[in-house]
């Protein structure tokens, strides 16, 4: 299980900038996404703002993006080295988000983009698969089993 990254002052003395980049992702607006996280002045400041945990939830803006099955958010989060292994506090990561909603085409981008593991397992050993056959998501069950 990877980790957060704990945020830097800078993020934490600016917390508009955290409720910028949920409401973004989860309004699927990945130019201003993009725009929040180019706005930190370090890289360290934008990777650290990507992999903001929340404290509800455990999401990061990646697992926000996959949960609502906004694809076009992945691109700048993964540019801001947004960690596809976190996971919430239900011990699912991202792609397990996206397979549980029927995401196709997040859990196509996280597989194609990043080193994200098609078979990466929950905290409950259920893989990305597994969520989808349990969820229903037959298209997602398809587009993993063939990328296996």
């Amino acid at each position: 299980m990877a980790t957060a990254e704990p945020i830097s002052k800078v993020c934490l003395s600016s917390p508009s900038a955290i409720e910028r980049l949920y409401k973004s992702c989860d309004g699927g607006r990945g130019d201003e996404v993009e725009r929040v996280l180019e706005g930190r002045v370090t890289q360290e400041d934008r990777t650290a703002l990507a992999n903001y945990k929340s404290k509800e939830t455990g999401f990061t803006p990646l697992h926000r993006v996959c949960h609502h099955g906004h694809h076009q958010c992945i691109p700048p989060l993964l540019k801001q080295n947004a960690d596809p292994h976190i996971w919430d506090h239900c011990g699912f990561a991202p792609i397990h988000c996206a397979a549980r909603g029927n995401h196709t085409a997040c859990v196509e981008f996280l597989i194609n983009s990043r080193d994200c593991d098609v078979n990466e397992k929950t905290q409950f050993g259920e893989t990305p698969f597994l969520i989808a056959c349990l969820s229903g998501s037959l298209e997602v069950a398809r587009y993993v089993q063939l990328s296996t």
